[in-house]
């Protein structure tokens, strides 16, 4: 599912990410079971690393990588299964 929802709205979510919030980052919060606020500042703030994925897979696997390193992301149970 979250894999499916970010291939779909890859393109919003590059774009939502520059400015930490949109609809496209809250559907994937709630997708991930991740707080919005906490996703959207995370990815802001690590916008220059997420631009540069080709893909809407590799842009995920940036976003598990970011999570790991990120106490406010740590408990994005569905992180853990990709």
């Amino acid at each position: 599912e979250v894999i499916h929802y970010t291939e779909a709205n890859y393109e919003f979510l590059l774009r939502e990410s520059a400015v930490g919030k949109g609809e496209a980052l809250d559907g994937l919060a709630i997708t991930l079971h991740c707080e919005p606020e906490a996703l959207g500042a995370t990815l802001k703030s690590n916008y220059g690393s997420l631009i540069t994925q080709p893909n809407a897979m590799m842009f995920l696997q940036r976003v598990k990588s970011l999570s790991q390193s990120s106490p406010a992301l740590r408990h994005c149970v569905s992180l853990n299964n990709i």
